[in-house]
C-alpha cells in the first residue's frame, strides 16, 4: 500500500506502508504515532484524498507545523495547522462506507504535481498563521 509522506521538515516521499495486520497499524507505523486521525483534504482538487496524521500531535513536546499538510487541511481558511509527519492517501467509497486506501501510480503523479504547485501558497499560509499566532 503506497502513500505520500509529508515530513514536517518539508521533505516529500512516496512510501510503502510497513506491513501490519490492520491498515490503521500500517498508518501508525508509517508516521510513528499511537492514534491516527484521518481528515479529508480541504482543497477541491484533492476531494478524493485524505490526510492521515497523529491525533495527539499537540501533546508531544514542541509540535512542528507541517506547511504542506496544513495547507491541504485548510489552514488558510480555518487557521488550524497540522504538525508532524502526515500521509496522503485516498478516500474510496465502498458498500461498507468510506475506506482509506493506498495510492496508485496515477494518484502519485497527480499529487506530486499538486504538491509542487502548492509549495509557495503553503509557505505563505503558514507564515500568515505564525504571524497571527505570535501576536
Amino acid at each position: 500500500m503506497k502513500a505520500i509522506k509529508l515530513f514536517a521538515s518539508g521533505f516529500v516521499e512516496v512510501t510503502t506502508l510497513p506491513e501490519a495486520e490492520y491498515t490503521f497499524e500500517r498508518m501508525q507505523k508509517a508516521i510513528g504515532c499511537d492514534l491516527v486521525d484521518i481528515q479529508s483534504c480541504a482543497l477541491e482538487q484533492l476531494k478524493d484524498y485524505c490526510l492521515v496524521f497523529d491525533e495527539e500531535f499537540l501533546l508531544k513536546g514542541k509540535p512542528v507545523i507541517n506547511p504542506l499538510a496544513s495547507y491541504f487541511y485548510g489552514l488558510q481558511h480555518h487557521g488550524q495547522p497540522l504538525c508532524g509527519d502526515v500521509l496522503i492517501m485516498k478516500d474510496k467509497f465502498t458498500d461498507e462506507g468510506l475506506e482509506t486506501t493506498g495510492l496508485d501510480d496515477d494518484d502519485i503523479d497527480f499529487l506530486l504535481q499538486v504538491l509542487t504547485d502548492s509549495f509557495l501558497p503553503a509557505i505563505k499560509a503558514t507564515t500568515n498563521f505564525l504571524k497571527n499566532f505570535n501576536k
